[in-house]
């Protein structure tokens, strides 16, 4: 017995040590140096490693050499604990519900939700008629527009106010470029536009436009916005940012009645509107862009709303009236306080929702538009956590959506009441 214990012994050092000496005899590899210079803002920069970025279809065999290379490397070190790895993977994997219901989302007459099922690598994207998800009918099977690609992922997916054509966008390449396209729900065709390169989008009320911003193709800086008319290959430009320092997006008011573009740097904004009841009208600019000046906006109610510090370092909200936004128009709806950050403000019918920074933690603080009910922060349970809105589609709702998690609570999605400002836990993690 003894002389058996003292063989595998024996043999356990025999292993590691040939392991060991694998480890130290293997070389890791080193990349080449091709020094490139770049000539950035007036001062050049070598980039010895510029040869390793390969964007081509097909690739540089030096670059499948070097990573095929690093791969035999990692596998000399790490080999051994492959059946440790193993373990900890089916470990991680038993604590995850494979199959699974996302928390459904009321747009228009369908609550919208995806499903995910066990041995299936994508979800199945979904809507009903009602909450529990009922006769659902099915809307996209990513599983089945997935085969035949090494790899896919869902952007967009943003139906018609009417819920009868749904846009949604699809990459095939990892390189997060997304191509557009559109289904009818009636009828369950895909129609013939497809446009290239969509970030952002937004319908037009009456479903027969779809705003877009598209990303240039080198760069990939959103710079371009256009209008496109659904069923056709007419595509009108409607906006185009010049500035590189700047992107570009569309976004539209919660209740559905104002369109924006959003022009953003890293300090400034530029903000251009337009009433969505006339998508083939003449955008306006609500504060032209000026160093150090952040501002975002929208609308709810006849006016405008506008987060922004100027004047302000933790940023105001302002009031503007909607035949002239400018800043000469602007009242303060909330004023500045230099211990409270204003990160964002969200309008429901009768009441608003302002996301607030304070000594690190963040808070959701809700505001009676309609009476002169004081305002609520909703509550934390906890002294350190981590919260804010989520998927809240609807402008009329008798609850606001919003993420909960802490370091002892996983994540969570809560509904709170605007009646009797109380909370409800729908799903946790």
């Amino acid at each position: 017995m003894k002389g058996s214990s003292l063989a595998a012994v024996i043999l356990a050092v025999a292993v590691g040590s040939s392991a060991v000496s694998s480890q130290v005899t293997m070389k890791p590899p080193v990349a080449k140096k091709e020094p490139k210079v770049l000539k950035i803002h007036g001062y050049e920069l070598i980039d010895n490693y510029a040869w390793l970025r390969d964007r081509n279809t097909d690739k540089n065999p030096e670059i499948i050499k070097y990573l095929e290379a690093e791969n035999a490397y990692t596998q000399a070190h790490m080999g051994q604990h492959k059946a440790f790895a193993d373990d900890l993977y089916q470990e991680m994997l038993g604590r995850i519900k494979q199959t699974d219901l996302s928390v459904p989302v009321k747009m228009g007459e369908y609550w919208y939700f995806n499903k995910t099922e066990e041995g299936k690598q994508y979800p199945t994207y979904l809507r009903s008629k009602t909450r529990d998800g009922k006769d659902a009918e099915v809307l996209l099977d990513q599983n089945e527009m997935a085969k035949g690609f090494k790899y896919f992922a869902i952007g967009t997916f943003e139906p018609s106010d009417d819920g009868n054509i749904l846009a949604y966008s699809t990459d095939t390449t990892g390189y997060r470029q997304y191509t557009l396209q559109f289904k009818d729900l009636r009828t369950g065709k895909i129609l013939p536009d497809k446009i290239e390169r969509v970030t952002s989008t937004e319908w037009s009320p009456d479903g027969k436009y779809l705003f877009y911003s598209q990303e240039d193709p080198v760069s990939k800086r959103d710079d371009k916005i256009f209008r496109h008319t659904v069923g056709t290959d007419k595509d009108e430009l409607i906006y185009e940012e010049k500035d590189v320092l700047f992107t570009s997006s569309i976004s539209r008011s919660r209740d559905k009645k104002m369109f924006f573009i959003n022009s953003g740097a890293a300090t400034m904004n530029e903000i251009r509107y337009l009433p969505a009841e006339d998508p083939l009208g003449g955008w306006k600019v609500i504060s032209p862009r000026r160093e150090a000046h952040e501002y975002v906006a929208t609308f709810d109610n006849g006016d405008f709303y506008i987060t922004t510090n100027k004047d302000a370092e933790n940023f105001k909200v302002v009031r503007a009236p909607m035949n002239d936004p400018s800043e000469k128009n602007w009242t303060d709806y909330i004023p500045h306080n230099p211990a409270i950050k204003i990160e964002g403000i969200s309008f429901f019918k009768n009441y608003a929702v302002v996301s607030e920074l304070e000594n690190g933690l963040e808070y959701l603080k809700v505001m009676d538009t309609k009476s002169r009910k004081a305002a609520a922060r909703i509550e934390t349970p906890e002294s350190v956590y981590t919260m804010g809105l989520t998927s809240n589609a609807e402008y009329e709702t008798p609850f606001v959506r919003y993420n909960y998690s802490s370091m002892i609570t996983p994540n969570s999605t809560y509904e709170y009441y605007f009646a009797n400002r109380k909370s409800e836990l729908v799903k946790q993690q």
